[in-house]
Order: C-alpha cells, then structure tokens, then sequence
C-alpha cells in the first residue's frame, strides 16, 4: 500500500504546501477530525464566524511529542499528546503568521487557547487585521 503525504512525517505546513487539495476539512464545515489512513486521530480544525480557522493536529511528523511515534504502532497512544502544532488559516485558506511564524510547535494548551482567543479578535475577511 502506498504511503499518502499525511503518513510521510511531513509537517501540517509541508502537506499542505505539497498539495493545498488535503485540507479535507475545508469543505465548509465548523469543525474538522484529521484522521490518518488506519483511521487514528492526528489533529482537528476549528472554523470560527469571523472566517478563520485554527488547526491543531498532534500526530506523527507533528511538531508535538507525538513527532516520532510510528502510525503503525498500536500502543502508541497517539490520540493523546501533551503538546500539539498550530496554525492559523485566513478566510482564503492561506497560512495567517502568528508568533513569527506558519506554524506554531510544541504548544500548550494554554497556548492552543491563547491562539483561539487572537482568532477572535480578528476582523471578519480582512486577512489578518485586529479589530479596533
């Protein structure tokens, strides 16, 4: 069987920059479960009224703990991490850079709902604009 991208230990950010097309959560819906082929959980979307979206995804070739486990293996207990990677998509489904960068790695949950709370202050469709 054939590898997909999402198996290969690339980033959120590598994937999506390969082919903008595996965002299979951007179909529209409010919330998203990014699942690998076996079906283990790596990660889940989160789209808010104002047009953007936080991904935070916790799996392997994540950056989070999880990096390194193998999909393959069993006991792994990668549905669970201490930690988890981030990003923030704009309303045009591009990277929005937050903390210096695309992707924010190794975040708490505090820092997961830090991000969540400067989503919301964002303008509706303005590409990354603070409201005032």
């Amino acid at each position: 069987m054939k590898k997909s991208k999402k198996d290969s230990g690339m980033s959120v950010k590598e994937i999506l920059e390969a082919n903008p097309r595996t965002r299979k959560w951007d179909r529209g819906g409010r919330l998203g479960l990014r699942t690998s082929e076996d079906g283990i959980s790596q990660g889940f979307t989160i789209r808010f009224d104002n047009g953007y979206y936080i991904s935070v995804q916790f799996g392997y070739g994540n950056y989070c703990t999880n990096r390194i486990i193998k999909w393959n293996d069993e006991e792994s207990g990668i549905n669970v991490c201490d930690d988890c990677e981030t990003a923030i998509f704009k309303p045009n489904n591009k990277f929005l850079k937050y903390k210096g960068d695309d992707v924010q790695g190794y975040q708490t949950t505090n820092d997961v709902a830090e991000t969540i709370a400067y989503i919301l202050t964002l303008e509706p469709n303005n590409y990354g604009r603070v409201k005032k």
